[in-house]
C-alpha cells in the first residue's frame, strides 16, 4: 500500500446508527478531514462566542482525549482560528449578496 492510500480512510456525514452503503462512503484524505475539524471547531468558537485565547493549546488538549490520526494533524492556534473567521464572514457575506441579488428583482 503506498503513502496516498494509507492516508485514505473512509468518512461518512452526520452519525452512523445502521450499516453503511457505498452511497453513503466516500473517501476523503486525512487532510480533507483534518481541515474539517478544525472549521468546526472554528465554528463552534463563533456560536459559542469563546475568545481566540482559548485556542491557545487546544491541540495538545484534544490530543490529550483523542487517539486519531485526524488529532495528530489538527494544528489549530490563535491566529489560524482568527483567520478562518474572517475567511468564514467573507464567505458568508458573498452568500448572502448573492442571495439578496437572486430574490431582489
Amino acid at each position: 500500500m503506498t503513502n496516498q492510500e494509507q492516508n485514505i480512510i473512509p468518512y461518512t456525514s452526520g452519525t452512523v446508527s445502521k450499516p453503511l452503503t457505498s452511497s453513503e462512503l466516500k473517501l476523503c484524505s486525512l487532510q480533507e478531514i483534518t481541515i474539517k475539524a478544525e472549521l468546526l471547531w472554528t465554528l463552534k468558537c463563533i456560536a459559542s462566542n469563546f475568545s481566540t485565547v482559548s485556542c491557545i493549546d487546544i491541540n495538545n488538549f484534544f490530543k490529550a482525549i483523542f487517539d486519531s490520526a485526524v488529532i495528530e494533524n489538527f494544528s489549530l492556534n490563535r491566529t489560524k482560528v482568527q483567520y478562518l473567521q474572517i475567511v468564514w464572514i467573507f464567505i458568508c457575506t458573498i452568500s448572502t449578496k448573492k442571495m439578496q441579488e437572486k430574490f431582489s428583482m
